[in-house]
């Protein structure tokens, strides 16, 4: 993001300096993007009593820096993350915020005690603004991709938008991102990668990029208008009667609609013999997993669980032409991330869905949204999980598929998806 909301504290004009997100979180490269997560806020009120006398700077820290330690307590997932260490070592960098840290160290601090926690869920990132692209035209160079782990200093590319400048330039899902103009792409501040590869419309930005397979090559896009392509792929593979679903990227709520009309589509000319759903590059805290489970399943399909209890979920199945009955494989990997991850595993348990590609992203929980306005913040917390009717707890730990192929995202490509054929090999049985 170029902008932030306030303009309290001077922490909100450096936060993209050493903003560092663990996990995986879909980032668009555009001029006005950016990549907090889509659920709604809820604003900072200060709940510890900070002392008067300190500058007007020193207490805003103070007040966000409590309630964030107040709600990890109280909302993650996990009540045995926050153990009395962390607490202690909490405590002691709360007396550093009191004796005036400066912004950059506030910010670096902050960034390690959550890492401490050991869930890469948890992401302290700059308060999102109202002028991002959520669905109109913007400018950028037009691709979607992964926030590198830690240790992987890249960017994997997930989605290229078609007639965009990252397309003319022979850009194309599954390459990796090393360096923009000379300057590698560093898994701890990934952030500030994004911002140069950002510029006005008619600017070139010169990218080092390596193909599955390839060589590293440099890559000049010229930045220009993008208008997103949401919608999702629906079609028969060809030479099969086999109907392929992929998600669209940040069309989570219409999700379900559009593979209920594009299974009947399919079904209009000739039932397909399976379906293959892939959801490899789906990293939406919002993915609606129990409409989603309404078109493969009935019945019980497992539990909702947070701090504040476990709730039994019981789908009404919907059948749309076959969708309950026909054989099912879901495609995962390294990128999946979030409910799509528990979505799968429900299926999975049921018996419902065989599972092909890679171990996924363990950062599975649903996150709740802490909005730090007063130092320009925003606070992801792993609050919700579904688990299946095995009860298997996946946050952290990630899902395995039936079929591991043993390969990443970025080490294949649309032309040998050993994976896809994998899935395809399974259904023809």
């Amino acid at each position: 993001m170029d902008h932030y909301r306030g303009g309290r504290d001077s922490v909100a004009r450096i936060a993209q300096s050493v903003w560092r997100t663990a996990g995986h979180v879909a980032v668009l490269l555009a001029v006005t993007a950016c990549s907090a997560l889509p659920l709604p806020g809820r604003s900072a009120q200060p709940t510890s009593p900070v002392p008067l006398d300190l500058p007007s700077a020193t207490q805003a820290r103070l007040r966000d820096f409590d309630l964030a330690v107040k709600d990890l307590r109280e909302r993650h997932i996990d009540p045995r993350i926050v153990d009395d260490a962390w607490l202690a070592e909490a405590a002691a960098f709360r007396r550093s915020i009191i004796d005036g840290i400066e912004n950059d160290a506030y910010l670096a601090g902050f960034q390690r005690l959550l890492a401490k926690l050991g869930d890469p869920a948890i992401a302290l990132r700059p308060l999102p603004s109202n002028d991002g692209p959520a669905s109109a035209s913007f400018t950028g160079i037009g691709v979607v991709v992964g926030a590198p782990q830690a240790g992987k200093d890249r960017l994997v590319v997930l989605t290229v938008y078609a007639g965009s400048p990252a397309e003319k330039a022979g850009i194309r899902p599954h390459d990796v991102i090393l360096a923009v103009g000379g300057e590698p792409v560093n898994s701890d501040d990934w952030q500030t990668t994004i911002g140069r590869i950002r510029g006005p419309a008619g600017t070139t930005v010169t990218l080092t990029v390596r193909s599955p397979g390839e060589v590293a090559r440099e890559v000049v896009a010229r930045r220009g208008p993008i208008t997103p392509n949401r919608q999702s792929l629906i079609e028969r593979v060809p030479g099969t009667n086999i109907g392929y679903l992929a998600p669209g990227q940040g069309s989570a709520e219409d999700l379900p609609i559009e593979l209920a009309r594009g299974l009947r589509d399919l079904a209009s000319d000739k039932t397909p013999d399976g379906i293959i759903l892939d959801l490899r590059t789906v990293q939406e805290p919002s993915f609606p997993i129990i409409s989603m489970l309404s078109l493969f399943a009935n019945g019980a399909a497992g539990t909702r669980h947070s701090r504040s209890g476990q709730q039994r979920i019981e789908v009404r199945g919907r059948q749309i032409d076959g969708s309950q009955d026909l054989p099912l494989v879901i495609l995962i990997g390294d990128q999946t991330q979030g409910p799509a991850i528990s979505f799968a595993a429900m299926l999975q348990d049921l018996g419902r869905a065989r599972l092909v590609g890679a171990k996924t992203s363990p950062a599975v929980a649903e996150p709740v949204i802490l909005n730090l306005r007063e130092t320009g913040l925003q606070l992801a917390i792993p609050a919700v999980e579904y688990r299946g009717v095995k009860g298997r707890a996946l946050h952290r730990a990630g899902l395995a598929p039936d079929e591991d192929t043993g390969l990443s995202w970025e080490e294949i490509t649309s032309d040998n998806d050993v994976q896809l054929e994998r899935a395809i090999a399974l259904l023809k049985r």
